[in-house]
C-alpha cells in the first residue's frame, strides 16, 4: 500500500495523533507554540530512525530470500519484507511531506510491498527465476538506499532544530538529506516507479464528457468561494491539456494572504483550495466547525460525506471525510477540510482522490460485518466496527468492514472483503 497518498493516510493519521495532544496545551499560553515544536522535532527524528532501522531490517530479509530453497521460510522471509516495508512507509508517512512530496523512496517501498504480496498470494518457489532476479534488484537497490540514509543519520546526530525551521526561506538539513536520497533513488533505471496521482495524470475518463469552462470562470468560481469581489488580478493556467482531466491553477491575492487552488476544465469542479492567511485565535467552537465543514461540503456537490477523522491544531480544525455509497463510506476518497477557528472559514480543502479515484461498480455485499468479525483473532479486542468500501491491490473498490481494536496494547485497522471475507488491509494506528 503506498502510505502517503491514497488510504487513510498515514500522515493524516500522525496528524490526528498530534492534534488530539496539542489540544489540551492551552493555545493562549506563549509556550505553546514552542513545546509543540520540540515534540514535532522529536517525533520526526524518531520516525526518521525508525525508518531507517525498518529498511535496513527489509534488507536482511531480502538477503535471506535469496539464500533460502526451503519454500516455507522463503514465504516467511518475503511475509518479512512486507512487513517491514509496510512499516518504512508508514515512518516515511511521518515525515513533512514537502521535503520529497514526490517521493521516489515511498515509491521503491511500495513497489517492493506490492510485488511481494503478490508472490504471497501466488505461493511463488524460490527456484522461480523472474523472482529471484526481481529480489536481487530489490536488494542492490535497498544497498544504495541504506547507506544513503545511514550517512544522513550520521550528519543529524546530535543536531537541533534539523526538522523545523522558523524561517520559510531556509532549508532544514533534515530536507537536504531526504532530497538527496530522493534524487539518488530516482536514478535506479530498473525501478519502474508509479508515479503520484495528481488531477492531471489520473484516468478519469468520464470527467472529459462534461462541458467545458473557460480560465476565467474558473478564477470566478474560486472567488465566489473565498468571497472575494474584486479579482481583476487573480490569474490561471491550464494545466496538461487535453487529458482526461485537465484543470485550472488559480492563483490570486485576497487581502494580504494568497489564494490558490485547483479546478477541472471538463466541469468546473473544485479539486483543492488553500488559502494561507494568518490564523491567530480561538474563538469559534470545534463542534460548530465540524458541523460547517460537512455544511459547506454539501454546498459544493458532497451532500453524501461522513466525518472519519478530526484533530485540532494550533488555531485550525482539520477534518477528514469520505464520501458515501450506499451508506457505507469509500474510505479510500478522503477529502480533507481545514476551518479557521477565529471565525469559521475554509482555509484548506482537497477533493482530488474523489475524482483520480472514480467508483465503478462495486460488487454486492455477502458477509455482514458480524459475520467477517467471526473471522478475526480472538485476541483482537474490536472497539468500533462499520461497513465501508475500499480499493484492494488490484485497485477494485470492494464491499468491506473496518475492525478497529486492540492487540498486545497497539491499535489497529482491520479491513476484511465482505465478498469473500479475505484481508484486504491492516493499519497499525499506535
Amino acid at each position: 500500500m503506498l502510505h502517503r497518498a491514497t488510504w487513510i493516510s498515514a500522515a493524516v493519521l500522525a496528524v490526528v495523533a498530534v492534534g488530539a495532544g496539542v489540544g489540551y496545551w492551552g493555545y493562549g499560553e506563549k509556550t505553546a507554540k514552542e513545546t509543540y515544536a520540540r515534540q514535532a522535532e522529536t517525533n520526526y527524528a524518531s520516525s526518521f530512525h525508525n525508518m531507517v532501522n525498518n529498511i535496513r531490517d527489509m534488507r536482511s530479509e531480502l538477503a535471506k530470500s535469496m539464500l533460502s530453497s526451503d519454500a516455507g521460510a522463503f514465504q516467511s522471509h518475503l511475509s518479512d519484507v512486507s512487513r517491514l516495508c509496510y512499516a518504512a512507509q508508514t515512518d516515511l508517512g511521518r515525515l513533512p511531506s514537502n521535503f520529497t512530496p514526490d517521493s521516489n523512496l515511498q515509491s521503491y517501498l511500495h513497489e517492493v510491498d506490492t510485488n511481494v504480496r503478490k508472490w504471497i498470494k501466488a505461493d511463488e518457489k524460490p527456484s522461480d527465476r523472474p523472482v529471484e532476479n526481481q529480489i536481487q534488484n530489490y536488494y542492490t537497490a535497498s544497498g544504495a538506499i541504506v547507506s544513503d540514509l545511514s550517512d544522513m543519520q550520521g550528519q543529524l546526530d546530535g543536531k537541533t532544530n534539523a526538522w523545523l525551521t522558523s524561517n520559510a526561506k531556509t532549508t532544514t538539513l533534515a530536507a537536504q538529506g531526504m532530497k538527496r536520497v530522493n534524487t539518488h533513488v530516482a536514478s535506479f533505471a530498473s525501478l519502474k516507479m508509479p508515479t503520484r496521482q495528481t488531477p492531471a495524470s489520473a484516468a478519469n475518463p468520464k470527467m472529459q464528457q462534461l462541458p467545458t469552462i473557460t480560465a476565467q470562470q474558473a478564477i470566478n468560481q474560486v472567488a465566489s468561494v473565498v468571497g472575494q469581489k474584486n479579482h481583476a488580478n487573480w490569474h490561471a493556467k491550464l494545466m496538461d491539456k487535453g487529458k482526461s482531466t485537465a484543470h485550472y491553477q488559480v492563483n490570486g491575492a485576497n487581502g494580504g494572504a494568497h489564494i490558490s487552488a485547483e479546478v477541472s476544465q471538463h466541469g468546473g469542479k473544485l479539486f483543492s483550495l488553500y488559502n494561507d492567511r494568518s490564523i491567530n485565535a480561538s474563538k469559534y467552537d470545534f463542534a460548530t466547525a465540524s458541523k460547517d465543514a460537512k455544511r459547506w461540503l454539501a454546498q459544493h456537490g458532497f451532500a453524501n460525506v461522513q466525518q472519519l477523522n478530526a484533530a485540532q491544531y494550533d488555531h485550525t480544525a482539520l477534518f477528514t471525510f469520505s464520501p458515501t455509497l450506499n451508506g457505507a463510506p469509500v474510505i479510500s476518497q478522503s477529502i480533507q477540510v481545514h476551518v479557521a477557528l477565529d471565525n469559521g472559514q475554509i482555509t484548506d480543502f482537497n477533493a482530488t482522490p474523489v475524482y483520480t479515484k472514480p467508483v465503478g461498480n462495486v460488487p454486492a455485499r455477502k458477509l455482514t460485518v458480524a459475520q467477517l468479525q467471526k473471522k478475526l483473532n480472538p485476541d483482537f479486542q474490536v472497539k468500533m466496527s462499520k461497513p465501508v468500501i475500499v480499493q484492494d491491490e488490484n485497485s477494485k473498490y470492494v464491499p468491506a468492514a473496518a475492525f478497529y481494536g486492540t492487540l498486545h496494547h497497539d491499535t489497529f485497522c482491520i479491513l476484511l472483503s465482505a465478498v469473500d471475507g479475505s484481508e484486504v488491509k491492516v493499519d497499525q494506528l499506535t
